[in-house]
């Protein structure tokens, strides 16, 4: 945490701030059902899903609770049907609906393997656990590792840098979630962090730009034990109702799975 004032210098054309301790980018393909036109989206993203949307340069003090983050975002001009480009936001509602479809889920479908993700305090892995969560797979490298350990709930903690994979190692990780894995440097990132540790046999699970047409680019990496990918069950099909959608989409990502074991 900063005791002090810190300075830090922004180049207008770029948005680069001098001093950051990160940055990340975003592109079309990453911001699926944030948009209300849903087939403009689509049209788009079938032009170019590799189009940057926005990058993000940003400051983190620390990593404590209650730290301000402050950073720039440089943003390109374009528009989604009648809505301008935005950014995805990380503003979270939390809520006992996870907890409750957890148990739910395990309860009418015990041959499924259910996980909870975004747990970041002591406080969920109690509930997911106690929901019959079998594994937890946290956007970050939490601080909540050695409960998870404590109470047996097995922990993917997310990592995009080789210091994170060394020290979910130390914690005696054997999956991480490589997050967010477009942004972070893709496919050629994840190969080069898993390299030097493929003698350790860690698994990883990329997401965040993960789709339909490019999971099989990431399962084809020996060290890719599974993918997380929003398509399935985007936000916006979510709010419409969308079931039928969400169950097609789900059978085409099995199907898939099928046809790339087969291979």
């Amino acid at each position: 945490m900063y005791q002090r004032p810190t300075a830090h210098q922004i180049d207008p054309l770029t948005g680069e701030m001098s001093g950051a301790s990160g940055r990340y980018e975003k592109r079309i393909s990453d911001l699926e059902g944030l948009y209300a036109d849903a087939a403009a989206f689509a049209g788009r993203v079938a032009e170019d899903s590799d189009h940057l949307v926005y990058r993000v340069f940003e400051q983190r003090p620390a990593q404590a609770k209650g730290d301000l983050i402050f950073g720039t975002t440089w943003m390109e001009p374009g528009r989604i049907g009648a809505e301008y480009y935005m950014t995805r936001g990380h503003i979270q509602a939390c809520t006992e609906a996870a907890q409750a479809t957890i148990a739910a889920m395990t309860a009418h479908r015990p041959e499924m393997i259910v996980g909870a993700d975004t747990v970041l305090t002591e406080a969920q892995v109690e509930a997911a656990h106690a929901a019959g969560a079998q594994f937890a797979l946290p956007p970050i490298l939490a601080a909540v590792l050695a409960h998870a350990a404590k109470i047996g709930l097995p922990f993917a903690p997310g990592i995009m840098t080789p210091s994170d994979l060394q020290l979910a190692l130390r914690h005696g990780c054997g999956m991480v979630k490589f997050f967010p894995a477009m942004p972070a440097g893709r496919l050629n990132m994840l190969k080069d962090i898993a390299a030097p540790y493929a003698h350790t046999g860690i698994g990883f699970n990329p997401t965040s730009g993960v789709t339909l047409a490019n999971l099989g680019e990431w399962l084809a990496l020996p060290e890719v034990r599974a993918v997380g990918g929003t398509w399935i069950a985007s936000r916006a099909d979510i709010a419409a109702g969308n079931w039928d959608k969400i169950t097609r989409n789900a059978a085409e990502a099995v199907a898939r799975l099928k046809e790339l074991r087969a291979q």
